[in-house]
């Protein structure tokens, strides 16, 4: 998970060469080299933000002037990608739970504003942590979008024949309640993440939260397992995970077991699922060894997730992904295409456009 991260920010560098003057606007430039170099020393104020209107997930009017008063987090994301994003929402969920000042917010800009609409990001909130009132997801509009990323030093650019594909910066912003800009930092680097909670509780004048709780659920939710879990185009499914098979890095199968499920959680590249691209952080030095037994306890408790009133049904039958050679459930609700007069059924809808994609007439 971390490499596609490094990836995406590698792909924004091609744009943002070092040491061009212009490049010193972009979002990375500050993220990389703008520090400061004692905690003693005062914040550096580092731009306005712009004045914007746009509207929330809720349909209701969000504008610089309504966060005035607010220390507050920003991001840009789109809740179409299956790579940068994720990671992004994860740990913007972090940084949540460690800033517990009801009156921060956290603010997520969409940068898809032909697919990104309210009700697109209140299902995005949804498969996240809806609890959390003080995240604000914006979508923003096709003709102020480009202005309001370049004032905000943002990259925002489609990738040409790339199913819809975004680049864009990947960094936290932190703003102060008179909308200046203090910092930016790196969503892919602990310590960037460490020094934003420090920076963050600083403005706002409360202390961090020293951890996330030990709780299954709550680090199920806080880490957010669910927004990736959730989204099949981005992750395989958790529900009703044990006994289930899965695909071994050798190609081979077996069940689902709590070692599985452990040593997923703390080298989750060493076991990613074929068909899936390999995402998802290692989570070893986020949790001690009590919370990472509450996490397992969990996800062990997962039920199969129904898929209409057939889904878990014993009649269900097993069969192989052909793209990525997964077992899955042959069910009501399982993305599937009939090619050549055979039936497929596919792990995810990711597999299913693969296999359409290789299967299409050259």
């Amino acid at each position: 998970m971390t490499r596609v991260g490094f990836a995406v920010l590698a792909l924004v560098g091609l744009c943002t060469c070092r040491d061009a003057p212009e490049q010193r606007l972009s979002l990375e430039y500050y993220a990389r080299r703008v520090r400061r170099s004692s905690p003693s020393d005062p914040f550096p104020r580092l731009w306005q933000v712009p004045p914007f209107a746009f509207r929330d997930a809720h349909g209701a009017p969000v504008t610089r002037e309504a966060l005035f008063g607010h220390v507050w987090i920003a991001n840009f994301i789109y809740t179409q990608c299956p790579t940068a994003c994720p990671l992004l929402s994860s740990r913007m969920m972090r940084l949540q739970r460690r800033l517990t000042d009801p009156g921060m917010r956290f603010v997520s800009f969409s940068v898809d504003p032909k697919r990104d609409s309210p009700q697109a990001l209140a299902r995005y909130a949804t498969s996240w942590n809806a609890q959390e009132r003080r995240w604000v997801l914006v979508s923003t509009t096709t003709s102020e979008l480009p202005r309001f990323a370049q004032a905000m030093r943002v990259t925002q650019a489609e990738v040409p024949e790339a199913d819809g594909e975004i680049i864009h910066s990947t960094s936290f912003v932190l703003v102060d309640r008179e909308g200046w800009v203090r910092g930016a930092y790196e969503s892919a680097d602990q310590e960037d993440l460490d020094e934003i909670i420090h920076d963050a509780a600083e403005l706002a004048g409360t202390p961090a939260a020293p951890g996330i709780s030990d709780r299954g659920e709550a680090l199920f939710v806080g880490l957010g397992c669910q927004g990736c879990h959730g989204n099949p185009k981005v992750a395989p499914p958790l529900s009703g995970l044990m006994g289930r098979p899965v695909m071994q890095p050798d190609g081979g199968a077996a069940a689902a077991d709590r070692d599985y499920v452990r040593r997923a959680i703390i080298a989750p590249n060493a076991l990613a699922v074929p068909g899936y691209l390999a995402i998802m952080p290692s989570y070893q030095d986020a949790l001690a060894l009590p919370q990472l037994e509450d996490l397992v306890d969990f996800v062990e408790r997962l039920p199969p997730a129904p898929a209409g009133e057939a889904a878990g049904s014993p009649q269900a039958r097993w069969v192989v992904d052909p793209t990525c050679g997964m077992s899955v459930r042959d069910e009501p609700g399982a993305p599937r295409l009939r090619h050549q007069g055979r039936d497929y059924v596919f792990c995810s809808e990711l597999c299913k456009e693969r296999f359409e994609k290789k299967s299409a007439p050259q």
